[in-house]
C-alpha cells in the first residue's frame, strides 16, 4: 500500500466554504490524508479556544504538507499556523492571493488557484 501524504489545510474562518471544498478535494485522493477538519462545528462548539489551538497545532505536527488558502489579508491565526509549519520544516503550499510585502510568504510554494495547488499537492505526494 502506498504511503499517504498528510495535509493540513489552513484558511480564514471567513472562508469556511472554500476551506470545506479544499478539504473535500484532499479527501478525494487516495494518496492524500486530511490532518484535521477544523471547520466541523466551527463557531458552534463550546470548547475553549486554547483547546482548539492545541488540537490544530498537534494536527500541523502530524502533517507532511501544509496548504494555506490565501486570504489576501493578514489574518493572525493562519500566519501563526504557517510559522508553526515552517518551524517544523513542513513544506508550505499556498493558493490564492497572499498579502503584499510578506517576508515569510517568500518561503512558500505559491499557486494562483486552489486547482493549481491540488496538482502541486499530488505531485509532492507522488515524490514521497
Amino acid at each position: 500500500m502506498p504511503k499517504t501524504t498528510t495535509v493540513y489545510v489552513a484558511a480564514s474562518s471567513k472562508e469556511l466554504e472554500r476551506a470545506r471544498a479544499a478539504m473535500e478535494r484532499v479527501r478525494q485522493h487516495p494518496t492524500l490524508t486530511l490532518a484535521f477538519d477544523w471547520t466541523m462545528g466551527f463557531g458552534e462548539l463550546a470548547i475553549p479556544w486554547s483547546q482548539i489551538a492545541r488540537t490544530e497545532l498537534a494536527a500541523i505536527r502530524r502533517s507532511d504538507l501544509f496548504w494555506l488558502l490565501g486570504p489576501g489579508e493578514r489574518r493572525t491565526d493562519a500566519w501563526v499556523e504557517v510559522g508553526t509549519a515552517l518551524g517544523l520544516r513542513i513544506p508550505v503550499y499556498a493558493s490564492g492571493h497572499l498579502p503584499d510585502e510578506s517576508l515569510f510568504a517568500t518561503l512558500l510554494r505559491t499557486f494562483e488557484t486552489d486547482d493549481d495547488a491540488i496538482v502541486g499537492l499530488l505531485e509532492f505526494a507522488g515524490r514521497r
